[in-house]
């Protein structure tokens, strides 16, 4: 199988999904897609499961957990990516690996597995990890820096991710670092946030789980051996999440213990920036759009950041922890703007990460734009007069600083308005969608403001 058709089945295990979405993601042509998705659904009538369909423009695959789980067992093949990823992994847990052994292990020819740890190395040197080579023909990691010890635990947190979906090559690599049942251990984790009533992601989830087989490799850093009882008394936040975790966690290693009061306390306070070159990549990108609209809010530049982090990580690293989305025309405006940034600065994110920034954006350029707005006019049909009171309140209770002033656009005289408004809009140039005249009317306002602020 292609390794367009293992990214499509990815996606389809998360979510149903458009051709469109697919295209943006993959970064590919639609008639790739439509080929793929053939080939998928080949592929699923000889093994007797459902076919990918079409419904709503949605492309759905409907199969149980287990068929999933077969379905990448037979696969039983690795994108070039997560051939990467897999040695990655490998060296760096039993710091040395053989390449004539994992040529039979991943079904691939001497020439490739030279490619793919071609890739590794290059990785870890630029990561200032040094690799060598033994006298026994294999590859060894000599010393690993902090960065690839912090990315290590992302990949790791990524096989724990996607455990049920793995081929048998990843769940055997996965099993053999790991001494905890996955799903056990979620289930421990997810008491310890739900004691301290704080949300948690599963993404954040498999992160924690992958701290144990961190710990396990390394060392814990100075600044985790350090921790004092006297230090976490301190924090009544981090005072809670000791009690909870030596409670809950009482089977884990002290290390593992540790590692978890600080960084559920960290992430609780949005410290989780942990991969610098990411986190400057995000700041760029923020600059730029902060300048680009002309806007100067801390709190906003936080949301932001936490937005294409996160984003950024997971385009980078390849987790397709993806959902359909769907852009209105205001949303597609800001979207545009979004992409060209991100052209400039040389970053990519999954459409979903995309629809993250944007929905901020939105949100936030519609709250400055309608503080300075005044006053409205909306023009109606004699059909909707019966409504003039009501929909001139409700529009009113949405927008609480602008007067709204509704006539009957009877003769088409919209031009003797033009001096007295911030804005005309005529219902009867609004294409009739789902929803009532409140809905058309508030859309098409909020799409006007956007587009005037994106031009300014």
């Amino acid at each position: 199988m292609y390794e367009t058709t293992v990214k499509i089945l990815k996606i389809l295990y998360q979510t149903k999904t458009t051709k469109e979405n697919l295209v943006h993601n993959l970064n590919l042509k639609e008639n790739t897609i439509t080929k793929s998705i053939l080939e998928i659904n080949d592929f699923l009538e000889r093994l007797g499961f459902n076919k990918i369909y079409s419904q709503d423009k949605n492309l759905k695959l409907d199969l149980t957990r287990v068929q999933w789980s077969q379905v990448f067992q037979k696969l039983d093949s690795l994108t070039f990516d997560e051939k990467v990823e897999y040695l990655y992994v490998k060296l760096i847990y039993f710091k040395s690996i053989n390449l004539e052994k994992e040529k039979y292990i991943l079904g691939i020819s001497r020439s490739s597995i030279n490619r793919c740890f071609f890739s590794v190395k290059a990785l870890l040197e630029k990561n200032e990890s040094v690799v060598g080579y033994n006298k026994d023909k294999t590859n060894c990691l000599i010393s690993i820096s902090l960065y690839d010890k912090k990315l290590f635990t992302i990949k790791v947190a990524k096989l724990i991710l996607e455990e049920d979906i793995l081929t048998f090559s990843q769940k055997k690599l996965l099993n053999s670092m790991k001494n905890f049942v996955i799903k056990m251990r979620i289930i421990k984790l997810m008491s310890v946030y739900k004691c301290l009533k704080i949300p948690v992601t599963t993404t954040l989830l498999s992160f924690l789980c992958a701290l144990e087989i961190s710990v396990d490799r390394f060392p814990l850093s100075n600044e985790l051996k350090n921790i004092t009882i006297e230090e976490i008394e301190k924090n009544d936040i981090q005072k809670n999440i000791n009690i909870l975790v030596n409670s809950i966690g009482y089977d884990f290693s002290e290390n593992y213990k540790k590692c978890l009061i600080y960084y559920i306390n960290e992430i609780h306070l949005n410290r989780y920036y942990f991969l610098e070159d990411i986190l400057d990549k995000a700041n760029e990108i923020i600059r730029k759009l902060l300048i680009r609209f002309n806007i100067n809010d801390k709190e906003f530049e936080a949301q932001l950041l936490e937005s294409l982090y996160l984003g950024i990580l997971k385009k980078e690293n390849n987790i397709y922890k993806l959902r359909n989305v769907y852009f209105d025309y205001g949303e597609n405006i800001l979207l545009n703007a979004l992409n060209s940034l991100l052209e400039e600065c040389g970053t990519k994110l999954y459409l979903c990460d995309k629809y993250k920034v944007v929905s901020l954006l939105k949100n936030k350029i519609l709250k400055i734009g309608i503080e300075k707005e005044r006053k409205v006019l909306i023009l109606i049909q004699e059909t909707n007069l019966t409504r003039q009171n009501t929909l001139k309140k409700e529009l009113e209770e949405k927008f609480i600083t602008i007067n709204f002033d509704i006539e009957c656009n009877f003769f088409n005289f919209k031009h003797k308005y033009r001096q007295e408004y911030d804005y005309i809009i005529d219902d009867l140039e609004i294409i009739l969608e789902k929803g009532d005249i409140f809905s058309r009317v508030k859309n098409k306002l909020q799409t006007l403001i956007i587009e005037k602020i994106s031009l300014d």
